[in-house]
């Protein structure tokens, strides 16, 4: 965690390795003093006090078209985030891959 009067700053590592839909994608990205990769699944934590969290697989790390350092994520789902017309015969913390992006 930054000291305070210190920048929180996020940056790629490494050179691109390519070139999608104008942007330019990059495999690795630090924030926080945390390495996070493509491929990877992270926890995404709520912004207010008593949120949930999410999970989610990291698809693309990408410099966008203002120039924002951004990614791509794939969720997942626990079966109480389930329509009630999908059957779910789930165990307790068990979650589900989505083609939701």
């Amino acid at each position: 965690m930054p000291r305070s009067g210190e920048r929180n700053e996020s940056h790629f590592v490494g050179d691109p390795i390519g070139q999608r839909k104008g942007r330019t994608l990059y495999e690795r990205l630090i924030h926080a003093n945390t390495v996070y990769r493509t491929g990877e699944d992270v926890v995404v934590l709520g912004d207010a006090p008593g949120d949930s969290y999410w999970v989610a697989q990291i698809v693309a790390l990408y410099v966008d078209s203002a120039r924002d350092l951004s990614m791509d994520l794939r969720w997942y789902y626990r079966p109480q985030d389930l329509p009630e017309r999908v059957p779910v015969n789930a165990d307790r913390g068990e979650i589900f891959f989505s083609d939701h992006w």
